[in-house]
């Protein structure tokens, strides 16, 4: 991307910019095979359409409406919805998505550590392993890692290229953070070393409280 977004819409509108250049998607196809179709089933509050009771006049109407909508955000020459913006990410395709919702997070000073989805049962559900997702980013790590390539870290590093750097090492942690969970969720284990960490805490409480007594 080009430079840096700093509010929620530049940051949209940047993603979904570079998805368009990367695939061959235009705002024409975007609006009408993804965002009128979910616009339709989310029904958001200041989406009144009703396609129940509309006729057909009004229904192309209020579809020709929304192209423009998404054409007038993308080239800011009007405000972007802010009720679009969850609808709009969900519509991205990977990697753009996912890079776009860590981006909105980061600016309210968040991380994108989502909760693992599992099939509950009494004994604990299987849940889906993401290791590649691991493999990716750490390959993106090791691509951006130009700062470090003189083993130091200093103030003539490049500021772009240490900030990409930067990215690339929490979305590593986010990944493993991620996988972390899915793998307690799953199997129940936390780790040794999570295991152990707990119990050492555990004693320094009792130990805590036995000292506080005397």
């Amino acid at each position: 991307m080009s430079a840096a977004a700093t509010t929620e819409d530049q940051i949209i509108i940047q993603h979904t910019e570079a998805w368009f250049k990367k695939t061959g998607w235009n705002e024409n196809q975007f609006a009408e095979q993804r965002i009128i179709p979910a616009l339709e089933q989310e029904k958001p509050e200041p989406e009144r359409f009703d396609e129940k009771t509309a006729s057909v006049p009004e229904y192309k109407k209020w579809i020709t409406s929304r192209k423009q909508k998404v054409a007038r955000a993308l080239n800011g020459s009007t405000t972007f919805p802010l009720h679009w913006k969850w609808i709009w990410l969900s519509c991205m395709d990977e990697p753009y998505r996912s890079a776009c919702k860590a981006d909105l997070l980061a600016l309210s000073g968040a991380m994108d550590i989502p909760i693992p989805v599992y099939a509950p049962k009494a004994s604990g559900g299987p849940v889906r392993a993401n290791i590649a997702d691991f493999m990716r980013e750490t390959a993106d790590v090791l691509e951006a890692a130009s700062p470090a390539h003189d083993g130091v870290y200093c103030r003539n590093d490049d500021i772009q290229a240490a900030n990409n750097l930067c990215d690339q090492l929490l979305d590593v942690m986010n990944v493993c953070s991620r996988e972390l969970a899915a793998i307690e969720s799953g199997t129940g284990c936390r780790g040794r070393r999570s295991q152990l960490g707990s119990e050492v805490a555990l004693m320094a409480e009792r130990i805590s409280k036995a000292v506080n007594k005397h």
